[in-house]
C-alpha cells in the first residue's frame, strides 16, 4: 500500500508549530505502517508578502504534479482545495481513493458564489472519503458541499505529552492557549480583565501565543494586573503549562475543532469557554468546563469570579472530570482509525 499525505499546514523554521498535528500524525503513521508505505508532502510555512506568497503557492503546485509519475493507493488531503490540483490524476490511477480532512476554516470560508460552489460540489464528487475534524465542520460541509461525513475524526491529543502531572504545582488561575486575534475572542477576554477593578492583582492569567492583540495584553500588565505573556512554547512546554493553570479560558468565535482545549482536558484543566458548537462537543456543563454566552462579558467575568473562589474539594472534582473526558479523541484512536480507513477495512 503506498499512501500519499498532502498539507499546505507542517511545521517550519519560521512557523514551528504550523500543523504540528499534522507532523505529529504523519510521524505516528510513518512509524506504523513503515517509510516504504507512506510519504508527505507540504507547504513550508513562511512570513511573506502577497507576491511572495503567491510564488510560494505556485513552487506549491509544481511540486505536487510531480505526484502524477507514481501511483499512490491513497492520497490523503489535509486541506480541501488541494483536490483540485488531481483533478486529472484519476484519469491515469482510477483506483486511487481521494481522501479529505476538512480542518475548519477551509470549509467554513468556502464561497457562496454560485459559479464557485457549483465547481466545488463538482470537485466533491470526485472525493472519495470525507473527515471533518467535528460535528459542526460536518455540519457545515453537508450544508455547502451536500456531502455527508463518512467519518469524523479530530486531529489527536499525544497522550504521551498531555497527562495530568499532579507534581506540578498551580501557578495561574486561568491560561489562554492561541492567536491574540479577534476571531479567537482574545478582545473579549481583555474587556473582561478590565472590569476585575480591585481584585485585578489577585487572579492570575497567563497567556501563550501572539498577535494583533499582543500590545492591548503588555498594557494590561503595565497597568498592574497580574498578567504572564508567554511566546510560542513547545508541546511539553504547554504540558507545563496546562498543569501549572487552574483553568483554560477560550472565546473564540469561530473553530474548527479546538485543540488547547482539549490538552487542557487531558492535563486536568477545566475549560471555561464561548458557547459555541465547537466547544459543545468538548464540555459537560459544570463537569470538565463551563461555558458562556460569546460577547457576553459580563456573565464571563462572573464566572471568572465564581471559579477564582471555587473550593478546593470541589475543583478536584471538575479536574478529573477534566482528565476522564473526551479519550476517544487521542492520537492513537485517531491513528487507529486512519489506519483502517487506508486499509478500506
Amino acid at each position: 500500500m503506498k499512501i500519499l499525505i498532502i498539507s499546505n499546514m507542517y511545521p517550519s523554521i519560521q512557523k514551528p508549530y504550523s500543523g504540528i498535528f499534522i507532523k505529529n500524525q504523519y510521524e505516528k503513521l510513518r512509524e506504523i505502517l513503515g517509510g516504504n508505505q507512506i510519504e508527505i508532502k507540504y507547504l513550508n510555512r513562511t512570513f511573506t508578502n502577497l507576491f511572495g506568497s503567491f510564488l510560494k503557492y505556485i513552487r506549491f503546485i509544481f511540486f505536487l504534479l510531480s505526484s502524477y509519475k507514481k501511483r499512490y493507493d491513497v492520497i490523503h488531503f489535509h486541506y480541501f482545495y488541494l483536490s483540485v490540483i488531481f483533478l486529472p490524476y484519476k484519469i491515469f490511477y482510477r483506483k486511487t481513493r481521494f481522501i479529505v480532512t476538512f480542518h475548519g476554516q477551509d470549509i467554513i470560508k468556502l464561497s457562496s458564489n454560485k459559479f464557485l460552489l457549483y465547481f466545488f460540489r463538482f470537485l466533491a464528487k470526485r472525493i472519495d472519503c470525507f473527515i471533518p475534524v467535528g460535528k459542526e465542520i460536518s455540519r457545515v460541509m453537508k450544508k455547502k458541499l451536500d456531502v455527508v461525513a463518512d467519518y469524523i475524526i479530530p486531529v489527536g491529543v499525544d497522550t504521551s505529552i498531555f497527562f495530568n502531572n499532579p507534581e506540578i504545582v498551580k501557578k495561574y488561575d486561568f491560561i489562554f492557549v492561541g492567536s491574540f486575534y479577534h476571531v479567537k475572542g482574545i478582545d473579549i477576554i481583555i474587556q473582561a480583565i478590565k472590569l476585575l477593578g480591585d481584585n485585578k492583582n489577585e487572579i492570575s492569567f497567563c497567556f501563550v501565543g501572539s498577535g494583533d492583540y499582543y500590545l492591548e495584553l503588555l498594557k494590561l500588565k503595565e497597568d498592574g494586573f497580574n498578567i504572564d505573556i508567554l511566546g510560542t512554547q513547545t508541546h511539553k512546554e504547554l504540558s507545563v503549562l496546562y498543569n501549572s493553570s487552574r483553568f483554560l479560558i477560550a472565546h473564540s468565535r469561530s473553530e474548527g475543532f479546538p485543540t488547547s482545549s482539549l490538552e487542557a482536558l487531558y492535563c486536568g484543566t477545566p475549560v471555561l469557554a464561548s458557547n459555541i458548537p465547537q466547544y459543545r462537543e468538548q464540555i459537560i456543563e459544570d463537569k470538565n468546563g463551563w461555558l458562556v454566552e460569546l460577547g457576553n462579558i459580563s456573565d464571563f467575568l462572573n464566572k471568572i469570579l465564581t471559579l477564582k473562589n471555587k473550593s478546593h474539594k470541589q475543583y478536584l472534582i471538575n479536574s478529573k472530570h477534566a482528565e476522564n473526558s473526551n479519550k476517544k479523541y487521542s492520537l492513537n484512536n485517531v491513528i487507529e482509525k486512519l489506519i483502517k480507513i487506508y486499509k478500506n477495512d
